[in-house]
């Protein structure tokens, strides 16, 4: 028989005690986002000794568009253009973009991620009619998918 494992979880300011079962602690919060979170450490103690584990939790969020794409956009020849999405910050996502369903690997591609969200820009350099067609945005994590799309149009320069 193991000798009985004490969990101490120090969360922010709270102190939770959990169960250890099967050689596993689970720890279920529910937190607020102005609640301190990068401060969490876990205390495993027996008979024979103490364990201490310091982590940082990262608080995630549905994926959601704070700015999806346009629906239909009209490009001059010759004209440069972005794409920008910008998406709730969370950190463990993968950004795709596909151009007529196929996944564009020889374009630029931005990314960056700031403190409340995240940007992603697709950059079309010098505009022809072979750009002209259907471009979408796919992001995905673990948790859950969202995706944006538009049409880029040849715009007549009458």
């Amino acid at each position: 028989m193991q000798p009985a494992i004490e969990v101490i979880w120090y969360f922010g300011k709270r102190i939770i005690r959990t169960n250890f079962y099967q050689n596993m602690s689970r720890l279920e919060l529910k937190i607020r986002a102005s609640e301190e979170y990068d401060r969490t450490v876990c205390i495993l103690q027996n008979k024979y000794g103490t364990a201490a584990y310091f982590f940082q939790l990262i608080l995630l969020e549905p994926l959601r568009f704070l700015m999806p794409l346009r629906e239909h956009m009209f490009i001059h020849l010759g004209d440069n253009v972005t794409l920008t999405i910008y998406i709730t910050n969370n950190l463990l996502v993968d950004i795709r973009w596909y151009y007529n369903h196929h996944l564009i690997a020889n374009r630029s591609i931005e990314q960056y991620v700031a403190q409340d969200s995240a940007v992603s820009s697709l950059i079309i350099g010098n505009f022809s009619l072979s750009d002209a067609g259907d471009y979408r945005v796919i992001v995905k994590n673990n948790y859950n998918m969202i995706s944006s799309k538009t049409t880029l149009h040849l715009k007549s320069s009458k």
